[in-house]
């Protein structure tokens, strides 16, 4: 999340009444993200939500220009799922996000609907002011976003494939024996 507030460092120069909304944090890492921004001159900058129940989440989601999902590039998430990205996408946002977390790049660039960079806050700066620079492109990448979470991440589609998977599992396992 430290991440996020060094990114804002870079926004704000070009972007001076740019806001970050930053949802989920626990009360520690809050107070240590508000100092943080405080003494990097960007806490008007940045609204800190705290912990919502999940129900929420679309809320705040459908309120935002672009979701970001900046993840540290080490071994423990390099596999990790593009939950926040799939969440954006689905609420027709565009994302930016980094391509270093393999599943975040295959959503993105089989989408069209955002942007990938190296885990760099002046890559995500840089690719955020290129989004609010060009507003109808990104509101294209938005709408390509959603259809392709419609067809291809849908829980109902997902749920198919999975129950096809194991189908073809068993039947396999059954006649080996």
């Amino acid at each position: 999340l430290i991440f996020l507030i060094n990114t804002m460092v870079h926004l704000k120069k070009v972007f001076p009444n740019f806001k970050l909304v930053m949802v989920g944090g626990t009360n520690t890492e809050l107070s240590e993200l508000r100092k943080n921004s405080i003494k990097k001159k960007v806490d008007k900058n940045i609204i800190f939500i705290g912990t919502v129940p999940y129900s929420e989440v679309p809320k705040f989601l459908s309120a935002a220009d672009i979701c970001v999902s900046p993840i540290p590039p080490i071994p423990a998430y390099i596999v990790s799922s593009p939950t926040k990205i799939i969440e954006g996408l689905g609420m027709a946002k565009p994302a930016v996000a980094n391509e270093e977390i393999y599943d975040q790049k295959k959503v993105l660039k089989e989408s069209n609907g955002g942007i990938c960079v190296t885990y760099s806050e002046k890559a995500f700066a840089d690719a955020i002011s290129y989004l609010f620079n060009n507003p109808s492109i990104a509101q294209n990448m938005g709408k390509m976003g959603r259809k392709y979470i419609e067809l291809h991440r849908d829980y109902h589609k997902l749920a198919y494939k999975v129950h096809q998977s194991y189908s073809y599992l068993l039947k396999r396992t059954v006649h080996q024996k």
